[in-house]
């Protein structure tokens, strides 16, 4: 499992760095900024009409706590339009835990949702993001 958190981390910093310079995401700003997992310990990266949304945050989860048997809705809209159920996380994130959903065409970022605590809900709603 270290091989694999060791992997996320590497893929991450390989995504990251592949984003144009002119991009400013939260990433950037924090050195303590990591790919969010599902319950199945995969990052959060979804396609969503001709973009790829990316769900970051400040909280690494333990090997243990890398899969869940359950998780938590992240839903909003982009451009107006509803992400449904499309972003699932963890449930084994802390209540404190905060996150960001990223909105990526061509590897830019083009759109960003506020921090968000996750708290104790069940669904969390990020919003709306307006791309650039």
């Amino acid at each position: 499992m270290k091989f694999f958190t060791l992997f996320v981390v590497l893929a991450s910093s390989i995504f990251l760095n592949g984003c144009q310079e002119d991009s400013k995401s939260w990433q950037e700003s924090s050195s303590n900024v990591m790919r969010v997992l599902d319950n199945t310990a995969s990052p959060v990266v979804k396609s969503f009409e001709t973009y790829e949304v990316v769900v970051v945050g400040d909280t690494n989860l333990s090997e243990a706590q890398s899969t869940s048997q359950s998780s938590k809705a992240l839903y909003g809209t982009i451009d107006g339009k509803s992400t449904d159920a499309l972003l699932k996380l963890n449930s084994n994130y802390s209540s404190d835990t905060q996150v960001v959903v990223e909105v990526y065409s061509s590897g830019k970022l083009v759109g960003s949702s506020e921090k968000i605590k996750i708290g104790n809900q069940s669904a969390i709603d990020f919003g709306n993001i307006e791309t650039k």
